[in-house]
């Protein structure tokens, strides 16, 4: 499962990842990724992957930076800045979060995918 997360600086991109996180059970520090480009958190079945490409100095770099890996069977991957990326998975859901005028958020879960569109059902009930 692949999901994207667009918005701008400050929308609560990476503050909405970790109270996913958290409800998926994980405890302890929740670090932004946007220097080690990668943090990954096991939980009981599968693997959350939380990719911030921000300062991506290269579209292709994820790949020499062994990203690849992250793709599998068993993960879950959350990523930020996914456009500052070319050649990635094609996103199951792609979330994109508006901060409107009063500061208020609005976000938006478009699915891509079957499995997205399963997941999105899910998270909806």
């Amino acid at each position: 499962m692949v999901v994207t997360f667009a918005g701008e600086l400050g929308a609560g991109k990476t503050a909405f990842i970790r109270a996913a996180l958290r409800a998926l059970g994980v405890t302890g520090a929740i670090k932004s990724p946007t220097y080690a480009l990668v943090e990954s958190y096991p939980v009981t079945d599968f693997t959350v992957h939380h990719i911030d490409f921000y300062r991506l100095e290269h579209p292709l770099g994820w790949r020499g930076a062994g990203l690849e890996a992250c793709f599998d069977d068993r993960s879950v991957v959350l990523i930020e800045w996914a456009d500052r990326a070319q050649q990635l998975p094609l996103a199951d859901i792609a979330i994109s979060i508006v901060v409107n005028d009063d500061a208020s958020r609005l976000l938006k879960a478009a699915p891509n995918s079957a499995r997205g569109e399963s997941a999105l059902k899910a998270w909806l009930r």
